[in-house]
């Protein structure tokens, strides 16, 4: 073989790895934004329909707003920066494995499950910062929160299954899976809030998309507290208040982090410069 040959071979080889990896990124946000999307134009339209309604409002809205509060934001976050972006694949990981419990819970296959775990672990695969999915460091003001609310989200979540599995066919709540939306959509937000607490990234996507969820239903429980799937008035109202103490711990918890440091640290930890891995 000539020099030059020689030469041209290298350069293919060279730049073969850039290549694939241009088309990986690619991939990766094709993947986010249609994600993105869908689960935004779902979750608001699902919204609007459930505002209108009146026997299937809160069965209506809570699924809406998994997909509008919880999985379109953290979508479009997977296009941010490397902090904003690990813990937007964390938070889309953990709606995805609540769905997938609730659907065990109410023994009932979801296909939306199924197609959220397929793009989850497609994006997950993906990611440029996969090597980083899995640090965790605990921020333990929301640890807390999240384990004093976990034991009465997980009792709400298996009654809601077990509706879902007892109450007759011919029912039209069960028949439409709204027993199995409500407990997706409270697991949901525990899975949430506890990437919150426990991420080593970016804490107020998580923060605000679970305490956002959580004050909305809680809002429609006490205006409705007599609608199948309503909190009642003390539980909507526990919500409320969970959710902005969970909000506020986190809030004042990164600003004494940031004290604490001596130097300007980004915002929730969602803008910076990004790491090479």
């Amino acid at each position: 073989m000539t020099a030059s040959g020689v030469t041209r071979s290298t350069r293919r080889r060279s730049r073969a790895p850039r290549v694939a990896s241009v088309a990986r990124r690619a991939g990766f946000n094709v993947l986010a934004i249609a994600l993105g999307l869908v689960s935004g134009l779902i979750g608001m339209t699902g919204v609007m329909w459930a505002l209108g309604g009146i026997v299937h409002r809160i069965h209506d809205l809570a699924p809406s707003l998994t997909l509008a509060l919880l999985v379109a934001p953290a979508a479009f976050g997977l296009l941010g920066s490397r902090r904003l972006s690990i813990v937007a694949m964390q938070q889309t990981a953990a709606v995805a494995a609540a769905w997938i419990l609730a659907g065990f819970l109410s023994g009932r296959v979801d296909g939306f499950a199924a197609v959220l775990a397929v793009i989850v672990a497609a994006l997950a695969a993906l990611h440029p910062h996969r090597r980083l999915l899995w640090i965790a460091r605990p921020r333990w003001p929301q640890a807390v929160i999240v384990a004093a609310a976990a034991p009465f989200v997980a009792a709400y979540a298996v009654r809601e299954g077990r509706f879902q599995q007892i109450v007759a066919p011919t029912d039209p709540h069960a028949a439409d899976g709204h027993y199995l939306a409500m407990a997706v959509t409270a697991l949901a937000i525990l899975a949430v809030a506890t990437v919150a607490a426990l991420s080593a990234e970016s804490w107020r996507l998580p923060t605000w998309c679970a305490a956002l969820t959580s004050i909305s239903l809680g809002i429609a429980s006490v205006e409705a507290p007599r609608l199948q799937g309503s909190l009642g008035r003390v539980g909507g109202a526990a919500a409320i208040v969970g959710a902005m103490a969970f909000g506020l711990a986190a809030e004042l918890h990164g600003a004494k982090a940031n004290r604490g440091s001596g130097s300007p640290q980004p915002r929730g930890g969602i803008e910076g410069p990004p790491a090479i891995v």
